[in-house]
């Protein structure tokens, strides 16, 4: 039977003409849907593999955008950042009449809940909020044009462009009219920093964008990368920082991880431990994380960030 969104027997031909060593039958599980590019598990037999692809319905423009996702994926692979090994991009739409990117399955934990949270010691909690900031210290660390994504986006002008393209979206998908949004993005315009840091952006990192290795307190891999581009990092820290806040419950839709209630560094504790990471001690990320660390202070501050969210490029 075919998942939704999926046509088993297309990827079955596909697969056989594309990939070395295909097993000869194909099996899918969804993982994740909803309004996020859908995430699959597939297997022959031989090989494990994860394929994403746009969501079902109508798209936004630029959103979703496969072929990036997977770009700055592949690009990674060589480097210290965590990802998942790329495997191929298909952007044939005879195929599933959407383009679609595979890379290997890496086996592993997701924390995405407090019931999930409840299962780790509190060494383990404290070392997991730490492997989270390593992680992010050294995509940031990592020169887009070392690893070819120097076009990868425009970091000029990035926060004011998020603003823009957030009420963007908002014109397209609001019901009734309300003052709120317009007044907060002119809030946001006013304060936008007089300059910006460039480097890779991940775009929307938190606990559940990442894989725990299943036997260590360790970053197997960072997922999710639909809203990468190159931007402000201090965008990143800001995202990173919301997610840690209750208010974000019912975004997340889970019981929320509280900081306050378990080990897991919270945002005074995050300051802290950037300016001890080994990975934000580089020409290209020391002043970016000194900055942040004076301004990640103010929790709640950070949920204006949420409309610095590069939902589309």
């Amino acid at each position: 039977m075919n998942p939704p969104g999926l046509d088993l027997a297309a990827l079955h031909r596909f697969f056989g003409q594309r990939v070395p060593d295909y097993g000869g039958r194909l099996d899918a599980q969804l993982l994740a849907g909803g309004k996020s590019n859908l995430t699959y598990r597939l297997r022959d037999g031989v090989h494990d593999w994860v394929l994403r692809r746009p969501p079902l319905g109508t798209l936004t423009p630029s959103a979703h955008d496969m072929a990036r996702e997977y770009r700055v994926v592949a690009a990674l692979g060589p480097t210290r950042v965590p990802v998942a090994p790329a495997v191929l991009l298909c952007e044939d739409t005879t195929v599933l009449g959407v383009p679609f990117a595979v890379t290997a399955f890496v086996a592993g934990r997701v924390i995405q809940s407090a019931d999930d949270a409840a299962h780790l010691g509190p060494d383990e909690q404290r070392q997991c909020g730490l492997e989270l900031i390593d992680r992010l210290c050294q995509l940031h660390a990592v020169d887009p044009g070392s690893v070819g994504l120097d076009n990868f986006g425009r970091a000029e002008g990035y926060l004011e462009r998020q603003i823009r393209r957030w009420m963007d979206q908002w014109e397209r998908v609001h019901t009734r009219d309300v003052p709120e949004p317009v007044e907060l993005a002119g809030r946001l315009r006013l304060g936008l920093p007089t300059r910006s840091d460039r480097s890779i952006v991940h775009g929307d990192y938190r606990l559940d964008n990442v894989i725990l290795a299943p036997d260590r307190i360790e970053v197997a891999a960072i997922v999710d990368w639909e809203m990468c581009t190159l931007g402000d990092p201090l965008a990143d820290l800001g995202l990173a920082l919301v997610y840690w806040d209750p208010l974000t419950e019912p975004v997340l839709g889970v019981r929320h991880i509280r900081s306050s209630e378990n080990c897991f560094p919270g945002p005074r504790s995050w300051s802290c431990a950037i300016h001890n990471s080994p990975a934000a001690n580089s020409p290209t990320s020391t002043s970016t994380w000194r900055s942040a660390s004076s301004t990640g202070r103010d929790r709640r501050g950070y949920l204006s960030t949420l409309l610095r969210r590069p939902d589309r490029r």
